[in-house]
């Protein structure tokens, strides 16, 4: 069974072996070089603000070697790599890839000769797992047959889902796979690869390390890989050890070990770090460069063995402490039994959780194993109430998560996620008082509580903004949040990813601390599989069951591996090969008065399970009440008999009911949680510039926009004139008395100056200019124009048909634009009549006798040249308000709740009633301000009448950029990302701003449209706040207070819609 295992190591040992004996004879650096960096700095920013993340930094990678690169989040790997790859450029120093300076033409560096796998994904989401290899394949003009081959290959190595998945549809662990396959894909002469087994299961970690180390051992081909999981760097030829933008040490793992006189890399890398601290007034560095000096080490320092006296200590505590009676404890801090979680219907259902037990004891420390995409995320979800189970019972400190009871979600747990889940535009001590009053705590107990957790993190400067630190800093921002009310469980998802090695046990010491004085339950996930040595039970974690669940020291015992690392691998190779003789192998924690566990070892190293583990105790269950150290207490009243029975694995309708009666209960919001969540949202908004300029002067800007642009008379158009009575070389002479001579001239003189007129000679070349788009018509006069005018007014009714065409101006219009043919047309007729006027009053005829029976007298409301400006301007306004408010409050929303802040909200103990009401109270402030501007731009900049109450105006357009926030509360709760988001929204303005009437009246659509118009919630606030601004009405009109009523309607219905869909969707606790 183990065969595979040997032969990997055996094949390790020999390409250590010829890398070293291989190696420059003279202890310098060697002739063959893949990457040269000398001197190497990099700094951001300037003045006082200015970082530097390379300091001078030397590096040596020798041809088909692999080098590992350790360090932790923020020291400066990943701008080094993109600085290799030619994605960034030094402020001074030197690189030399392949033989030449990145970016080179002669390089081929960016190009075919490097394989890149950046820290993120980088992959297209709605590509499927094929098409991303083949894009990728076309890029680098593969041919068809090896990109074929290649796609098997690397599906088979990299354990790759079907390839006709979508990318987006993979779990995290699957996608970085993806995402290292396309590096790998077209064999390149580098490799650099940004953490590729981050997350991967241990059983594939050996096998992509068997698989790089054949790369460079058969094809001679260099790797860079970095890693956060330091002790598989032992496969590495060479290591480089990172820290603040230097290299501490860059030699081979066997040297580095030897040197530092220590058992693991782990400690190596801890020993350097020390080093670096103590002598840092003595020398200016401590890089041994590329050196395998057997005396270069230094004495251990005193903290590390303090620790480590107390870390034995604890487990002593610990396994004394076990019950006797070789069954489960009785204090419980969390039990799960026979939980089932899954997603998705049909074919596409997903099982994450698959019939998990698991026992996590009061007061101890549980450390949870395993790699991306197991279900560990989903687990702890599940544990603090955020998400529930298909089937299966938990209880959390006693009680099932979400009752009242319970106090879970609440202050009782302590949770950091996967993500950051923190505000960016928050100081670090703002974001410490903002969770301080979110559980209610003192200020005296804020102030020593930060002071305290400062110290015990190294964070920095805590006037600093969380956006502005690196990677690791803002994790340990994430886990003092965590720490900060000292909960009786503490919930953390990976809270030394990336972080210092010196700091990572400086936060071992605070959790064990918190164990063994204070009686604290602690459950961890972490991806570097040694440390959870310091936990007190250990759950190695796959596909949704756990393998093992025991003490450490007993897990090595029975698997009889050296390390973890091993056992974990031991017991997977144990899950596959045996798959199809027993159902499970795990043991689950029950422990006799040596501290060993019921399963015992066979002769072939298979571990059994003894089923007796999985009774549970009824009685067994703490009915005391826990006080917090800072003055706080919490109730825990006794386990209901029903949870307790369902753990048995008997069925218990009472459970079930309670479970489904306790999601419908009401709290009033708290005063305290509304306040900080208040503020929160005000420093969100006004300390984000772009935010800040969206809000208040996008909202004006528009106003302007419309004002300046819309309404006004199109200026400078051009007319051709056809004037045939005109002869050649005569100018068009005409006189103001009651003349019939050249009445061609004398109407022209009438047209308004907004047309350009544009003499031509004949109709055949105006045409041509009209067909051209030089002119916008052609206006053309007869020979006899004039002569056959007179003869047609002094004829009268018996004027011949002849006379009557003779006797008119024709005119050729191009149509194409409706909006300026409608404005010639209007100032041609309104010529003509200012012309015929003028001529009969010059005849001393009366002036009137030339006019249409037809008299439009002055209008009931508004006046007879109303501009297009004041029809559009109350629709303009509500359609700013409301659609800006759409946009804010959805974004805004969903931002929080994909970094994962919503979430940690909703843990603290924050309901999903407060957290809207929060929302509605800021966008509401935010509301008044757009409202103000742009009913001052309207009003006052570009003089818009308001003939009604101004403030029944205001109080309409308040009440639509209300149901743009709910319509936007609503959006937040169906989309899942920013983007989606923002695509809905927009997809929404269009339609409502056509229908709604804004533009063109609703009596102009048909009729099964305008029904459809009436249901927008704008069209009737429209026309409401038109019949306050044109007519002056109140709101005592009908069709005032209907628009008010409806908006009202939608307010409510979209509350409502809310609220359910937050529930459908498990937002709310």
């Amino acid at each position: 069974m183990q065969k595979d295992i040997e032969d990997f190591k055996v094949f390790v040992s020999s390409h250590r072996f010829a890398s070293e004996t291989n190696s420059d004879p003279g202890g310098g650096v060697s002739r063959g070089h893949a990457v040269l960096v000398r001197k190497a700095t990099k700094s951001y920013g300037v003045g006082r603000s200015r970082s530097t993340i390379l300091d001078g930094l030397d590096m040596t990678v020798k041809k088909g070697s692999i080098y590992g690169l350790l360090g932790a989040s923020g020291c400066g790997k990943t701008t080094l790599l993109s600085c290799l790859v030619g994605r960034r450029s030094l402020n001074s120093g030197e690189i030399l890839v392949l033989g030449h300076e990145p970016g080179t033409p002669e390089s081929g560096v960016p190009g075919p000769r490097v394989g890149y796998m950046p820290q993120e994904l980088a992959l297209y989401g709605d590509f499927t797992i094929k098409e991303t290899l083949q894009y990728f394949g076309r890029i680098y003009n593969l041919r068809s047959a090896f990109v074929d081959s290649q796609l098997e290959f690397l599906s088979n190595l990299l354990d790759l889902p079907p390839s006709i998945r979508y990318v987006k549809t993979l779990s995290g662990g699957q996608q970085r796979r993806v995402s290292f396959a396309v590096a790998l894909f077209h064999e390149p002469e580098l490799l650099i690869l940004d953490e590729p087994t981050v997350g991967v299961d241990p059983l594939l970690r050996r096998s992509i390390w068997n698989h790089l180390i054949r790369q460079s051992v058969d094809h001679g081909r260099t790797v860079i890989v970095t890693t956060h999981y330091i002790e598989e760097a032992r496969e590495a030829n060479t290591i480089g050890m990172m820290r603040s933008g230097r290299l501490l040490a860059e030699e081979s793992p066997k040297n580095l070990l030897r040197n530092s006189r220590r058992p693991s890399l782990e400690d190596a890398f801890l020993k350097l770090c020390m080093d670096e601290i103590n002598d840092s007034d003595e020398q200016s560095t401590v890089v041994a460069h590329c050196t395998s000096n057997e005396d270069g080490q230094t004495s251990a320092t005193k903290d590390i063995e303090d620790f480590k006296v107390f870390v034995s200590s604890h487990r002593f505590a610990s396994e004394t402490n076990s019950d006797p009676g070789g069954g489960v404890s009785r204090g419980h801090a969390v039990l799960v039994r026979k939980a089932t979680k899954s997603y998705g219907v049909g074919r596409s259902r997903s099982t994450i959780l698959d019939g998990l037990d698991m026992t996590v004891k009061k007061g101890n420390i549980y450390g949870l194993l395993g790699a991306s995409g197991c279900g560990k995320t989903t687990l702890l979800s599940c544990l603090v109430g955020r998400r529930s189970l298909n089937s299966g019972e938990i209880l959390v400190l006693g009680h099932e998560p979400g009752t009242p009871e319970s106090g879970v979600p609440g202050p009782r747990v302590g949770y950091m996620p996967q993500e950051l889940a923190l505000y960016g535009d928050f100081t670090i001590k703002e974001t410490l008082q903002y969770f301080g009053r979110i559980y209610n705590l003192r200020s005296a107990f804020v102030d020593s509580q930060l002071e305290f957790l400062s110290n015990l993190l190294d964070l920095p400067p805590s006037i600093r903004y969380v956006k502005t630190l690196s990677g690791g800093q803002q994790r340990r921002v994430s886990f003092a949040v965590a720490l900060f009310h000292e909960p009786e469980l503490l919930i953390l998802d990976e809270p030394t990813v990336g972080v210092d090695p010196l700091l990572r046990r400086s936060i071992w010491n605070h959790l064990i601390r918190q164990s063994v004085d204070h009686g604290r339950t602690v459950i961890v996930t972490t991806h570097y599989i040694e440390e959870a040595r310091e936990a007190n039970t250990i759950g190695m974690m796959r596909s949704g069951r756990l393998l093992a669940e025991e003490s450490p020291k007993n897990l090595l015992r029975n698997s009889r591996r050296p390390s973890l690392e091993d056992a974990f691998l031991k017991l997977c190779m144990d899950e596959i090969n045996d798959s199809d003789e027993q159902s499970t192998v795990v043991a689950h924690c029950t422990l006799n008065e040596d501290g060993q566990t019921s399963a015992t070892v066979q002769p072939d190293d298979n571990i059994t399970t003894d089923n007796s583990c999985n009774q549970v105790d009824i009685h067994e269950t703490d009915t005391g009440r826990v006080h917090h150290t800072n003055g706080q207490a919490s109730s825990a009243t006794p386990a209901d008999l029903s949870n307790a029975l369902s753990n048995l694995g008997i069925p218990n309708k009472a459970a079930k009911m309670k479970r489904k009666n306790h999601t419908t209960n009401v709290a009033l919001p708290s005063l305290r949680r509304l306040g900080a969540l208040i503020r929160k949202n005000y420093l969100m908004t006004f300390r984000n510039i772009g935010i800040f300029v969206f809000i208040y002067l996008i909202p004006a800007f528009q106003a302007i926009v419309f004002n300046v642009t819309l309404g006004h008379e199109p200026m400078n158009l051009k007319l051709a004139i056809v004037n045939d009575e005109l002869s050649s070389g005569n100018t068009c002479n005409y006189t103001t008395e009651c003349s019939y001579s050249m009445l061609s001239c004398r109407y022209l003189r009438y047209i308004k100056k907004n047309i350009i007129q544009m003499p031509y000679g004949n109709i055949s070349d105006a045409l041509e200019a009209g067909k051209n788009g030089q002119v916008w018509g052609v206006i053309h006069f007869g020979h006899n124009f004039t002569e056959e005018f007179e003869i047609r007014r002094s004829a009268g009714d018996s004027a011949s048909l002849e006379n009557i065409i003779r006797s008119r101006i024709s005119i050729n219009m191009d149509s194409s634009n409706q909006q300026i043919d409608v404005f010639i047309e209007k100032w041609l007729l309104e010529a003509f009549g200012d012309f015929f006027k003028d001529f009969m009053k010059a005849c001393q005829y009366e002036p009137e006798a030339g006019y249409i029976p037809v008299v439009f007298l002055d209008p009931v409301y508004g006046e007879k040249d109303t501009p297009f400006t004041e029809f559009m301007a109350p629709g303009l306004i509500i359609s700013i308000v409301y659609f800006m408010a759409v946009s804010l409050t959805a974004g805004v929303f969903v931002s929080e709740r994909k970094q994962g802040l919503l979430d940690r909200c909703l843990v603290a103990g924050v309901t999903m009633t407060e957290i809207l009401i929060g929302q509605l109270v800021n966008q509401f402030s935010i509301l008044i301000g757009q409202t103000t501007l742009v009913f001052l731009c309207m009003l006052l900049a570009f003089n818009i009448p308001c003939h009604g109450n101004l403030a029944l105006a205001v109080f309409i357009t308040f009440l639509q950029g209300f149901v743009g926030m709910c319509f936007g509360l609503l959006i937040a709760t169906l989309c899942d990302n920013e983007n989606s988001a923002l695509l809905l929204s927009q997809a929404s303005f269009l339609p409502f701003t056509v229908i709604s009437g804004v533009c063109w009246p609703i009596e102009g659509m048909p009729p099964y449209l305008r029904n459809i118009a009436y249901s927008m919630p704008l069209t009737y606030a429209i026309e409401s706040l038109r019949c306050v601004f044109a007519r002056g009405w109140g709101i005592d009109r009908r069709d005032v207070y209907v628009g008010i009523l409806i908006s009202i309607a939608w307010i409510l219905g979209l509350l409502i819609l809310c609220l359910f869909v937050i529930r459908i969707r498990k937002y709310a606790r």
